[in-house]
């Protein structure tokens, strides 16, 4: 039988910094899920073959992304709008991976926080 890991969430700067070294650490186990149990079959395959693989290099562009979206939107800087959608779309396509839901609620609050401008 196989060991369940459980990945910590924390928040906050010391958890953001806590979350990264835990996917850094642990990055084929972490994008593993996602080949084996995504619902849509080619997203599946592209994580088996090329993600998984990859895994540290795609657990820093992941990092990477966030952090930009996360001050573009915390300095409301022009950026935001942009942000947002980018953002947005990227939540929409982790849902081939993974699941619809946490799509869904990424963009409603997405919307949300754009019409607060």
């Amino acid at each position: 039988m196989q060991e369940q890991r459980s990945h910590s969430v924390c928040s906050g700067p010391v958890g953001a910094a806590v979350n990264a070294a835990d996917a850094l650490r642990h990055s084929r186990e972490f994008f593993g899920e996602f080949a084996q149990r995504g619902w849509f079959g080619p997203a599946r395959s592209v994580a088996a073959r090329l993600i998984v693989p990859n895994g540290v290099l795609f657990a820093g562009l992941l990092m990477v992304f966030q952090v930009a979206v996360a001050v573009s939107v915390l300095t409301r800087t022009t950026a935001v709008v942009p942000a947002l959608v980018i953002g947005g779309c990227f939540a929409a396509g982790a849902a081939f991976f993974l699941s619809p839901g946490p799509a869904v609620v990424s963009a409603g609050l997405a919307h949300s926080i754009s019409s607060l401008r």
